[in-house]
Parts: C-alpha cells; structure tokens; sequence
C-alpha cells in the first residue's frame, strides 16, 4: 500500500508541476488520497477554506457516473479540471487540478471572493499574483491532466490486476488445503473462506434435501445469520430458487429493492448486494453458493471471480463425498475429473499447478505422503521436490531412488495409464505415475498408501489427474493456453478411456455409426462429424473449455441443446443426436421409426441406412461362405476375435485398418491419434497374436475366421 500512494503522489507532483496547476486525489466521497501538491498561493487559501471543501462535496454527489474529463467552475468563479480515474469499470477517484483563470475573468472572480470571503486582502493578493489563462493554454492543460489520470488509471487497474492473481492463487491454494485436511464440508471450511475475502459480509451454500424436496441453507457464515441457517425454499423460490432453476451466476447490485429479498429480510439480514451460483455434482445442480453485504455497493466484477473459484472447489468436495461411498466401484468419475482439471488449468504459476496436484491426490488417497519429482534437465543437475508428508531425510531419499529408477528407463517404453506400485524403504506401498506428454517425461506424482487401502481403488482418477497435471505443465513451459485441437482429441479419448470405459465404448460405436451414415448421405459433414462423435460423453462447458476447433464445437453445443431442451437445432447436430440416440437404445431400429421428434427426411434415411447395413452384412457372409468352397468355414465376429485373442477394442480398430493396407500415418489419422500411439498399439497386438510381424498378423486373424466390415 505504501508503495502504491507513493507511486501516485510522485506522479501527481510532476504533473502538477507541468501543468502549473495545484493537483491532488480524493475518493468519492471527497476524502484526500493524496496529500496536496500547491503551485499557486490563490488555490490554497481557497481549498483551505470550509466553504470551498464544502462546496467541493457538494459537485461529487451527483458524478457517480463521471466517465470523462471536465471543466468545472468553482464557487469563486475561477474553474478547475476534475478527472475520473477507474479500476476497470469502477469508478475509485477523482483527479482535481486547478485553479484556472481564464482571460477577462479576473475582476468577476475578485467581485465572488469579496462577497463570499470577507474581502480578505491576502486572499485577493493572491488571485492579482495568478496568471490568466488563454483558450489555447487552457485546452494545454486539459490535456495533461487527462495524461496524468490516465496514467493513474493504468498503474491502479494493473496493480489491482496483480493483487487479484495473488489472492485468487491464495485462495486456491488454501481451499485446497482445508479440502485435503477437513475432507467434508463444515462450517470452519466457511468461516475460512470468508476470512480470505473481507469484502463479504456472509457467504453461505444451501444444498439439495435428501428427500429431493426442496433446499435449505445448511452452511451459513458472517454477520447477523445465525437465523438462516436451515432456512429451507423450493425450486425457483427467491434468489437462490431462481439460481438453481436457472443454472447461471447472478449478481444483485440492488438487492433490497426486489421483492424476493424478503427471505433475507424475514430475518433481519438487510442486504445491499447480493450473488449466486450453482454448485454442481455429477453434472446435476446439487445447491447454490451465495454471498454478499449489508452496506457496500459490490459490481458483478468484484463477486463473479470469487464465486466460480469458490464454486469450483466446493463442487469438487461435493462430488468427492458422494463418490467416496463407493470406493470399490469408482473413486472417481469424469465429473470430478472435469471439475478438477478447471481448477489445475486456471492457475497460471506452474508451482501452484504442482501443489494442487500433491493436494488433490493426497486428500483422494487419504494415504500418508504425496510428491511430485521433477526429473532434472541437461542444464540442471538439481533434482527438485513438491512434497506433502515427507521428512527431510525421505524425501531425499526417496527422490533420488524415483530418479535412478526412471533415468534408466526409456521413455518410449513408459505407459501413463499404467503406474508403477513400488515399496518404499520404510515400507510404505507408493503409486508412481508418470507425468508424461508427448513423449516428454516431465516428473513423477507420486501418492504413498496406507495398508489395508488398496491402491487399485485410486488408480482410475489419478491416472487422469497425471494426464490433466502433464498437460498443465507443458502448456506452462510452452507458454500457451491450450493445445492444438488433435492433441486435445487424443488426450480426452485417452481420459475417456481411463475414467469411463463404458462411455468411451459407446462413443466409439457412435463415431462408427457417424462415419459410415455420412458416408452414404452427407459426406461433406462426415470429418466434423466423426470427430464430434468422440467427444459425446463430455460436457458441453469442458469441451467449451478445451477445444479450439470451433466447427466441432457449435456440432457438439447442438447436441446438448438438442438432448438438454429439445430445441431446434441444424442437421449436423441432428445426425449426431440421431446415431448417439440409435446406440443407447440398444441400436434397435424401432426406437427410431417410434421417435418422432426427429425430421421425417432424417428419420426416414437412417432407417434406411440402417436396413442397408444388415442386407450388406448378409450378403458378405453368404459370398464368403461361397468363395472358400466348403460350408465348413466358420467365420468370427469382433467379439469372437476378442476372446479368442484378448485384443482390446482399440487394438482391434488399428488391426481393422491393417488389414485395409494403411501405413501407421494414416491409421493415426483416422483414429486421430498420434503415430507413437499406433507404435504401441502395433507392439501389445503382434504379442498378444503370438507373431513377429504384420504379414505374420494378417495371416494369423483371416486363418482365425475374422475379417473386417467394409464400411
């Protein structure tokens, strides 16, 4: 603070000396910020006197909404300069600078002072020792004052810019460690947050009753709330009620004027300002946080950023609660993960990244010790440590063993879905998983277990928080915001797959059934559309986050209008709609033919579609049988070739294409993958076929009865 009012004091004092005028800042209210910097003796003993103060108070009132430089006259006659200085789009201070005596107007500011001053003589010497201004050198210091508040204006929005970025890594960073030791939510986790935000006068959070009837305020925090806690109101009722319905943040900057702040006021909570947010679960609104003031005006831009901070995190102890129910099952599903990753991605210090990772990882485990181990560049011999749990000797120890380990391993050969269970040398079991992106092995997390607690249960989430973590980290040392659009596809199919392997199943049959239905009808949407397939099971508000393609984008924003509202949407987004819906019905065409809401030209060529492939699929079973000559033959399904080889469904992908003559580049093209995955797909099929090669490969599958659908 101090060097901030000396920064401004030093450029009010230069520019007061440019202008020749006398300058100083006050507040809205005409509070001095600055101390005065005088450059003629008329303008102190003016200012110095309880009318001219008075008078000077008066003029601010009605200037809430200044928003550009003006000339004023003051009381005397005699005019001054009054320039707004904003913090982004709030008003803070006002920049006077006067006086200014224009031509001719020396004896009618004499006449003003002798009638409301007493004739004083000193007063009036000192107006016959200013100089009078002519029009040109008025507009000459116009224009400086303009300078200097707009100068003011950067320095004051930059550094509250930085003081915002602080407190928002703060923030985060002791949220999470309140998430990693409490674990649930509770009042002391409220009490916290309001601590860190002095702006608040309360905050709270209302969550879903059990019965499903309804909310009430379970945590609330601050003044004058002791009686609202428990307060219970339904969907769309007040403030809160219209958020949940609604599902979007709102901000009253006026909030006692509306009628439905009689749940408050009920109560005895007079409120000024007021906001809202959802708060989510398992994609669902599970209740709302909210906060505000009794007496101070606060914008959208002074909650909004705390609020989806605020509700990010909570959403995340919300969904971790439920989860933790059925460890054995999912420790985590997307939705957590997707939750998370917003907060990793919104950090822009790569440390804060790291720490957030050993936090969220150690309050999931629930284990003794969690750490990230950087491996040492060539510049660096230095190994550097994250740690969570971990003496000083341990973690010594321990960093050194992770890093002979891992130097010694290639990085190619390295699995991030597969992490390494090792044994520590005091016994504690360790999951290792590599921060790996783009064959760039950038450290290890590493999450200690207790006995008893097996580590498998773990394994799905942190796996895709190692994958959220390495993506963090590279984009931070690139100095960029997201990834090509490519990549980014690779990185959620692989999450998919990771998380939700039911998902990712029917999302590959989706992207089938997209690819080969455009084809035969609307080929010049079939690329868009086969990669908006992939992607069905997230989010809208992840994919809006993620993905830079925006023709993927508006086909995917579509589909969830379609499935979310029903609205009418364009037929990029009907057909996938159309084939998602087809796939989860069991691909019974009769749920098609009974679904009306789809347009009748749609509708009518994908039953035909559909009825096509199964002619096409009986007349190549009956040529086959044919061409071998002998009724002997029996042919194998994907099904079939799975349990009799253990090939997965990807593998299975990549040997269709094989078995279509394409080069790795192409197959890496078509599954939008990169060629080093189609390398290691290649590696686990010849192994798992028992063969050395790809003429080896093909001949082993057609000898099996399998051969792939031509599409």
């Amino acid at each position: 603070m101090a060097v901030k009012m000396k920064f401004l004091q030093d450029i009010q004092e230069a520019y007061a000396k440019l202008a020749e005028l006398t300058m100083f800042i006050v507040d809205r209210e005409g509070n001095l910020i600055t101390d005065v910097t005088y450059r003629e003796g008329y303008s102190k003993m003016d200012l110095s006197s309880d009318r001219a103060r008075e008078s000077f108070a008066r003029v601010l009132e009605p200037l809430g909404a200044m928003k550009t430089t003006m000339l004023l006259n003051s009381e005397s006659g005699a005019k001054y300069i009054l320039s707004p200085i904003y913090i982004h789009d709030t008003l803070i201070y006002y920049l006077f600078a006067g006086y200014i005596l224009e031509t001719s107007s020396r004896s009618f500011v004499q006449q003003r002072v002798k009638k409301f001053m007493g004739n004083p003589a000193d007063v009036l010497s000192a107006l016959d020792a200013t100089p009078e201004c002519t029009e040109g050198e008025k507009l000459e210091k116009i224009e400086l004052v303009k300078k200097c508040s707009g100068m003011l204006t950067e320095y004051l929005t930059l550094h509250d810019d930085k003081a915002r970025t602080n407190k928002k890594l703060t923030v985060i960073q002791q949220s999470l460690e309140l998430t990693r030791r409490d674990g649930v939510l509770s009042n002391s986790l409220m009490e916290d947050i309001l601590s860190t935000n002095n702006q608040f006068d309360f905050i709270g959070l209302a969550l879903e009753s059990k019965d499903g009837n309804g909310y009430a305020v379970d945590f609330i925090e601050g003044e004058r709330t002791d009686r609202l806690r428990g307060h219970t109101f339904l969907l769309g009722e007040g403030f809160l009620g219209h958020t949940v319905a609604i599902e979007q943040f709102q901000h009253w900057k006026n909030a006692g004027m509306d009628p439905r702040i009689h749940f408050f006021a009920s109560i005895g909570m007079d409120i000024k300002s007021l906001f809202c947010i959802p708060i989510y679960g398992d994609h669902n609104v599970k209740g709302v946080y909210f906060g505000g003031t009794y007496h101070q005006e606060l914008t959208e831009q002074d909650t909004r950023e705390h609020a989806y901070l605020k509700s990010a995190i909570i959403s995340i102890l919300i969904t971790t609660k439920t989860l933790r129910a059925d460890l054995q099952n999912h420790l985590m599903e997307l939705s957590t993960f997707n939750e998370t990753f917003k907060v990793i991605t919104s950090v822009e210090d790569i440390k804060r990244v790291l720490y957030i990772l050993v936090d969220i990882s150690l309050n999931v485990v629930r284990g003794p010790f969690s750490c990230i181990v950087l491996m040492p560049d060539q510049k660096h011999s230095n190994v550097e440590i994250v740690s969570r749990g971990l003496s000083t000797d341990q973690i010594n120890e321990y960093g050194m063993d992770v890093i002979r380990r891992m130097s010694a391993q290639r990085t190619e050969t390295i699995d991030p879905a597969n992490p390494t269970v090792h044994q520590t040398e005091w016994g504690t079991k360790v999951l290792e998983f590599p921060l790996i992106f783009n064959d760039d092995l950038q450290g290890i997390l590493c999450v200690g277990c207790y006995p008893g607690n097996p580590p498998e249960n773990y394994q799905s989430f942190l796996s895709s928080l190692a994958v959220a973590g390495s993506i963090s980290m590279h984009l931070h040392r690139n100095k960029t915001t997201s990834l090509p659009s490519g990549q980014m596809m690779e990185v959620l199919t692989n999450i998919l797959a990771t998380v939700g392997p039911e998902k990712y199943e029917r999302s590959l049959r989706v992207r089938d059934i997209v690819e080969s239905f455009t084809k035969r009808f609307y080929q010049h949407d079939a690329d868009v559309l086969v990669q908006a397939s992939l992607l069905v099971e997230y989010d809208e508000m992840v994919i809006d986050e993620l993905m830079k393609d925006s023709s993927v984008k508006r086909v995917l924003k579509e589909f969830h209008q379609w499935n979310d509202k029903g609205k009418d949407i364009f037929i990029q987004g009907e057909i996938l709609v159309i084939c998602h819906y087809f796939v989860q019905q069991g691909e019974d065409i009769k749920a098609i033919e009974d679904f009306k809401t789809f347009s009748p030209l749609l509708r009518e060529q994908f039953i035909d579609y559909v009825h096509h492939q199964h002619i096409i699929e009986s007349e190549i079973s009956i040529a086959s049988v044919k061409e071998s000559g002998s009724m002997e033959v029996d042919r194998i399904d994907i099904n079939g070739l799975k349990d009799m080889t253990q090939l997965s469904n990807r593998e299975i992908d990549v040997l269709n294409l094989v078995l279509k003559g394409c080069s790795n580049l192409e197959i890496a093209s078509e599954l939008y993958i990169s060629d080093h995955t189609v390398k290691n797909h290649m590696t686990k099929i010849l192994q798992k076929l028992g063969v050395a090669d790809r003429s080896q490969a093909i001949a082993k599958v057609y000898k099996l009865g399998y051969f792939p659908i031509e599409s």
